[in-house]
């Protein structure tokens, strides 16, 4: 569980017969070790956990029955992840004969972007497993948001395969190619000094360190359509500076 994040959490569940195959299609054989990792969007600096990042290269989805790809960025509702290793050290991807279920849990009070307001029961988002050789997040189905006895909303969904897992809205609408930022003052320093960058009401989108000014000269895939904020902190946390990219902009930070 995420204590920092009302206690949200992520479970598993495979049916008794369910066979397990690596990516090669080897069944698992022997003892085997699972590992269940859950990352809510209240999670601190979520997006370098986040495979990929919140404002992946591209996404696959499907368009009048095509895959296609798509860029733009992700605003994440929770991530997890399952591992099963067996003792040759074979990793579970392939699940056959039966379907695994997967719950991810979403702490209350979540801001939901295509209404504006904090996530209710009936409320759908995007379900995403990611490829690993490929490094792409593909869209799977949809989920409903149902509230549970904690309070928090679960999205519950079916599985035949293993990967990372995550409830992410995408949006298309970002800066081409890059938000331009400059500094008022350059930036040369060690140790490196961090900007914390949030798209506002939605959570920390991602830091980035930088030793002198030219190591961030712009930022690919930024939300246009939203507010963004800047802050750069030194190595105490201090703040020693900061920028808004206001909605529906691109000009220079």
């Amino acid at each position: 569980t995420d204590t920092a994040s009302k206690n949200a959490s992520a479970t598993f569940s495979l049916p008794a017969g369910t066979t397990l195959k690596d990516s090669a299609g080897n069944p698992l054989t022997g003892d085997l070790k699972i590992s269940i990792g859950y990352f809510s969007p209240k999670t601190e600096n979520i997006g370098s956990v986040f495979p990929g990042g919140l404002s992946p290269e591209s996404v696959k989805v499907q368009e009048n029955g095509v895959w296609v790809n798509r860029s733009g960025y992700f605003i994440t509702a929770g991530l997890m992840a399952v591992d099963i290793v067996d003792d040759k050290g074979h990793k579970a991807h392939l699940l056959e004969n039966a379907k695994g279920s997967m719950t991810i849990q979403t702490p209350a009070g979540t801001l939901n972007p295509e209404t504006g307001q904090a996530i209710k029961d009936g409320d759908t988002i995007p379900v995403w497993s990611h490829d690993e050789k490929s490094g792409i997040w593909q869209l799977e189905q949809t989920g409903t948001f149902k509230q549970n006895a904690e309070g928090n909303f679960d999205v519950t969904y079916e599985v035949n395969h293993l990967s990372f897992w995550n409830l992410d809205w995408h949006y298309s609408a970002v800066c081409s190619p890059i938000l331009p930022i400059r500094y008022n003052k350059d930036i040369t320093t060690s140790p490196s000094v961090n900007i914390k960058i949030d798209i506002s009401g939605y959570g920390l989108y991602k830091t980035i360190g930088v030793n002198k000014s030219s190591d961030l000269s712009g930022l690919y895939n930024t939300p246009k359509d939203k507010m963004v904020t800047f802050t750069l902190k030194d190595n105490l946390g201090n703040k020693i500076g900061e920028g808004v990219k206001p909605a529906n902009s691109c000009n220079t930070v």
